[in-house]
């Protein structure tokens, strides 16, 4: 998934996807200049971040 995919899935701006990358909250690779979150880390950080606001 790109950075604007989870932006899309989670109502977040893509920066603030990135933020979260750059700040070891949510693990992706980078590829050819673009991030890439797998799946499941997309369910990780969703699980997580869904805790955090309740």
């Amino acid at each position: 998934m790109t950075t604007s995919d989870v932006a899309d899935r989670l109502n977040m701006t893509v920066r603030g996807v990135r933020v979260a990358i750059e700040t070891g909250r949510l693990r992706a690779e980078r590829q050819h200049g673009r991030w890439f979150v797998t799946r499941e880390e997309f369910e990780h950080f969703k699980t997580v971040r869904r805790q955090r606001a309740a």
